[in-house]
Order: structure tokens, then sequence, then C-alpha cells
């Protein structure tokens, strides 16, 4: 393919960035904080559904339990090509049968928890959004770790 397709074809363009760039979770603590937290499922939805599942899995590292508060929030996308969009967020249990934003832990567990992203009829297309999961302890808030998800949404009217 050469550069100037990517001119001519910015939907092909996107293709390319989606599967170039996308970034499906890259954990940003270390295990030293006592919390660790990274996304093990991409949606399986194709890109251009309204509505996205990702799985997260958390982990006490500390050789305590704990209950860690989570919560996940928009976030600007360094280097997007293409601009940026914001979506609606939510954190589900791992059945996807009722909303989160706790999850107490033993020493060394993990549990899942589900990120859902939707966007709306007004969204602007095109463009990538950027969502940051965090995960804090409640009894020591210098144990905390999050993580970014980058999503492309593209116009499922153009999207090839």
């Amino acid at each position: 393919m050469h550069i100037s397709n990517f001119v001519s074809f910015p939907n092909r363009a996107l293709l390319f960035f989606s599967s170039a760039l996308m970034l499906f979770g890259l954990t940003v603590s270390s295990a030293q904080n006592g919390v660790e937290i990274s996304i093990v499922k991409k949606s399986d939805k194709p890109k251009t559904e309204s509505v996205h599942s990702y799985t997260l899995e958390i982990k006490n590292t500390s050789n305590r339990p704990a209950t860690y508060t989570l919560r996940a929030q928009n976030v600007n996308c360094e280097n997007s090509p293409v601009g940026q969009s914001n979506l609606a967020v939510s954190l589900l249990d791992a059945t996807k049968a009722s909303p989160t934003n706790q999850v107490r832990l033993d020493a060394g567990q993990t549990k899942q928890v589900i990120l859902q992203t939707s966007r709306s009829a007004d969204t602007r297309l095109n463009t990538f959004s950027c969502v940051e999961i965090f995960a804090e302890n409640e009894g020591n808030r210098s144990q905390q770790a999050s993580v970014v998800m980058r999503q492309m949404v593209p116009d499922p009217n153009t999207f090839e």
C-alpha cells in the first residue's frame, strides 16, 4: 500500500492506524504498588458496533487482603492521528449483571471485571477514544495502578 492511499482513502488509513496503533492494555504500575491491573481480553465485536466490552484483571500483589476502588475515565489520546472522542464508560462485574466500583481481594488473589464502552448517536466518528481505568487500595492510597485502553471509533456507514 502506498502512502498516497492513506490520503485518498481515509478509512483505510483508520484501519491501518487501528491495527498498528491500537493499544489494548499497558500496565502503568508495578507489583511494588501492591496492585496490578491489565486488559486480558479485548472486545470481540466488530469495530463498527456502538457497545464494546473489555475484560480487565485486577491482582492484589501485596501480602494482605485489600479492597480496591475502581474508576474509569476518558483521557487524552496521545499521538492520535485522527482526533479523539469521549465514550460513555462503565465498570461491571464479571457476569455483566451489575455495576461495580469496588473489588475485595485476598493477598495474591486476582479478579476480573468488565469495562463497557458505548458511543451515542452524536459521538464524533473516525476518531480514537482512550479510557484510563484505575484501581486504588482504599486502606493505602499509595497502592494504585492504572491501564489505558485505546479504541477506534469508526463511521459504520463508511468503514471498510
